[in-house]
């Protein structure tokens, strides 16, 4: 819609000044009169004071109504700031809530997703171990490795527990290619260990490691205590896939740090055609972050 011009207003609003003036100048007078004029009141200074008391009230008026209106102004910009603060945390909590509903049908389907996918692994283990063992066992190492993967809580988990769904992967891998790595364990196999931390060092060596030479086999050491968990590993860089020990490595030091914080160390380098990596773990020293995490 068109904005109506201001000259009608403004027309309007010179008029109304000029009848209190003349409002204001009569009453003066007849104030001054019923009071009574002193000698020297002639028309003159009765003039110059009915002027000056009009225009003093008028900028009075004015400045009141000035004041008023910025008041009213800033107390609207106010209502409206609160209104839309408002507004916004309306819509925070709303889609807050829309996410926290989404996250718990995601959790809900994780729950569905695996459970549907282990009786499948079950119902093809029983159909493979009719007509051939070999495959049925193969089946059954890749469904008990599929569910320390994804039931697995992450918590700590006992080494050996660790190490038991290493061999079933590798294993596994075995049946694809031919694979020379050496484990080597020593001490307390009953240390709690954060999940996956020992499978992802054996994945890592098998996937972008060359570990097809049984004279220069990976090596893979463990030994625990009730203080610390080293490890130890070397193996043969495969020059097809020299690229790796990146998203995996870069992962799992970051599950390690919210684990156990500065108490531990993760160093890996390459010398040559040889990739070393070491990783000790301090049990008795978690730093306060760590502590301040899991209470």
């Amino acid at each position: 819609s068109r904005t109506p011009p201001p000259w009608p207003k403004l027309s309007l609003k010179i008029l109304l000044e000029l009848l209190i003036y003349l409002i204001c100048n009569r009453l003066i007078a007849q104030i001054l009169d019923a009071v009574g004029a002193p000698a020297f009141w002639d028309l003159d200074v009765r003039m110059f004071f009915l002027t000056n008391i009009y225009r003093f009230l008028f900028m009075i008026g004015i400045s009141t109504g000035y004041w008023i209106h910025i008041d009213r102004l800033n107390k609207q910009k106010k209502i409206s700031r609160l209104q839309h603060a408002k507004a916004l945390a309306a819509m925070d909590k709303e889609r807050m809530r829309a996410e926290m509903l989404g996250l718990e049908n995601a959790f809900l389907r994780a729950q569905i997703n695996p459970h549907m996918m282990f009786n499948t692994f079950a119902l093809l283990y029983n159909q493979a171990r009719k007509v051939d063992a070999f495959l049925a066992e193969n089946i059954q190492s890749a469904a008990q490795l599929m569910r320390y993967a994804f039931t697995t809580p992450d918590s700590k988990v006992p080494i050996e527990t660790e190490l038991d769904h290493i061999h079933h992967y590798i294993h596994l891998y075995k049946q694809r290619i031919p694979t020379n790595l050496e484990i080597v364990k020593d001490g307390d196999l009953s240390q709690p260990i954060l999940p996956m931390v020992l499978m992802t060092l054996v994945e890592n060596m098998l996937q972008h490691g060359d570990l097809l030479d049984a004279e220069n086999k990976g090596i893979f050491y463990l030994s625990a205590s009730d203080s610390q968990i080293k490890i130890h590993s070397r193996n043969k860089i495969n020059p097809i896939r020299r690229q790796g020990h990146g998203i995996g490595l870069s992962n799992l030091r970051s599950r390690l740090f919210h684990a156990y914080g500065q108490s531990h160390e993760l160093m890996y380098k390459t010398d040559g055609n040889h990739f070393f990596l070491t990783l000790i773990i301090n049990l008795n020293n978690r730093s306060d972050y760590v502590k301040l995490l899991h209470r």
